[in-house]
């Protein structure tokens, strides 16, 4: 991307009632970027479910990656945001701190339950 410049990436909203799921599918691969949640929103309002794969690769096929879906149950009533960064994983400071990478992109969705 030239000149530093982030794709913009609109929020989303949902809206949901308590004991309701929120998935989101990111797609992971084993290259030099990737789709990272950074800030997984307010515990007291989601739970984080396991995540699970939605779809896989060969072994040993170079690059390929497969979709995990990350999920949230709602617990309780109110607003949070869920947020991920495409990041340049070659950048990180830090290999399990996805913050200390340098976002090429951002995506957030605001969850509102109630």
């Amino acid at each position: 991307m030239g000149g530093g410049k982030q794709p913009a990436f609109e929020p989303s909203e949902v809206h949901l009632a308590v004991g309701r799921t929120v998935g989101v599918d990111v797609r992971v691969a084993p290259l030099p970027h990737g789709w990272r949640l950074v800030d997984g929103g307010d515990t007291a309002l989601l739970r984080r479910d396991a995540d699970s794969k939605q779809s896989t690769c060969a072994p040993n096929t170079a690059g390929c990656g497969h979709t995990v879906r990350q999920s949230w149950t709602a617990t309780a009533t109110g607003t949070t945001t869920l947020t991920w960064r495409y990041v340049d994983l070659a950048s990180c400071k830090e290999a399990q701190n996805p913050a200390s990478c340098r976002a090429l992109a951002g995506k957030e969705v605001r969850v509102t339950v109630g």
